[in-house]
């Protein structure tokens, strides 16, 4: 009968497993896997990217800006940050709620 292997004080951690895997290895593969087991982001603003931009409206419309010129550089702001072109409108009708929100 074999005796139990003998730690040794004042010894790092064996970076290898009991078949000669490195360890990170492992981890890893557990980090891939977790990642890929998230629920995909939804395709839309978050909403502190709302408010962000209602603050951005209201602050240039109180400045005097045109409201049709900062309704269009929303949209062209909506369309450089969004990844599906047919969510522009959309998310443009939700940001504008939250500029006329009281």
């Amino acid at each position: 009968m074999a005796n139990p292997p003998v730690k040794v004080a004042g010894l790092p951690p064996d970076p290898l497993d009991e078949h000669g895997v490195p360890l990170v290895a492992h981890t890893q593969d557990q980090e891939a896997h977790d990642i890929l087991a998230q629920p995909a982001p939804e395709p839309g603003l978050s909403e502190d990217r709302y408010r962000e931009l209602a603050d951005w409206h209201r602050k240039w419309t109180a400045d005097g800006e045109d409201p049709k010129d900062l309704e269009d550089a929303l949209r062209m702001i909506l369309r450089e940050e969004l990844a599906h072109p047919e969510l522009v409108e959309i998310e443009f009708e939700r940001v504008m709620k939250v500029v006329f929100a009281v």
